[in-house]
């Protein structure tokens, strides 16, 4: 009886401290995705001011070429303590490599699906890029240059990005979104703005912004989804592990009860045969 309830005192501190520990991520990723969300809508109008503004410089005109090399950019988490999070995104990415029939690259974006990819069958890694938890501007402009590169150097005809689409904390899914070519060059506006001191001198800076914000708004919503995800994950761990500590210890208290009882009935047992002893 004694080790019994040893064993279940044990499990009882080791699940309260999961416990704590689940609470804690939950807190942190409350936090991140808090600081995700706010920065991604604060950006989304800058994202598509820059958008309009391309359309109208008649900027980014890509030369109509045929598609041999396609490039996958796949956005994962760092961490894989957010549910089916990275493992759907993981197996989408490789199902869409498997029909590919052109011939294809793969650039790699967060820490678990770098060290994932080969056990999903994930082949044509080219490049992997570290990002934080919450990405800020530098990490798009970064990959974005080195997509641009890739394109101007036509080594990849097209560039699609394999993300988790995030609609709110329960619902994403994943999906491909088109990057490059941008094909949204010269679609009318032309009139609503004034360039100075002329299209020609500001068309380069403009073209690298609006590329930047394309894959910044993409970075952040898929750090929406995964840190949306974490928390999803961590609270229901902790309603879990509640749920199994309070079973625990009513089985504990039942048990101790058990001993109790018996400790008194052996006592009383005891005192009754002594005092027949005194009357005989």
């Amino acid at each position: 009886m004694s080790g019994s309830m040893r064993d279940l005192h044990r499990r009882i501190r080791s699940i309260s401290s999961t416990q704590q520990m689940t609470r804690a991520m939950r807190t942190v990723a409350v936090a991140k995705y808090s600081r995700a969300q706010a920065t991604a809508r604060a950006f989304e109008p800058y994202r598509a001011a820059c958008e309009r503004l391309l359309r109208a410089s008649g900027g980014w005109k890509d030369e109509p070429r045929p598609v041999r090399r396609v490039c996958y950019v796949a956005v994962a988490a760092n961490r894989g303590l957010c549910g089916s999070y990275n493992l759907e995104l993981g197996r989408y990415l490789a199902g869409v490599l498997a029909e590919e029939k052109r011939e294809y690259s793969v650039v790699l974006c967060g820490r678990w699906l770098r060290d994932n990819a080969a056990g999903l069958g994930i082949g044509g890694v080219i490049h992997r890029f570290e990002l934080p938890d919450v990405p800020d501007y530098d990490h798009a402009l970064e990959l974005t240059r080195y997509l641009r590169d890739l394109w101007e150097r036509e080594k990849a005809d097209r560039v699609v990005f394999v993300t988790q689409r995030f609609r709110n904390v329960l619902t994403r899914s994943p999906g491909l979104t088109p990057f490059l070519p941008f094909g949204a060059a010269g679609e009318g506006g032309r009139d609503e703005y004034l360039f100075v001191p002329d299209r020609k001198s500001i068309l380069p800076g403009l073209e690298e912004q609006c590329l930047t914000s394309q894959v910044y708004g993409l970075l952040l919503s898929a750090a929406q989804g995964a840190h949306g995800a974490m928390l999803v994950a961590m609270r229901q761990a902790s309603d879990n592990s509640q749920e199994m500590l309070d079973r625990l210890k009513l089985e504990f208290n039942r048990m101790r009860q058990a001993a109790v009882t018996t400790e008194v009935l052996e006592l009383t047992g005891g005192t009754t045969m002594r005092d027949s002893e005194a009357k005989t």
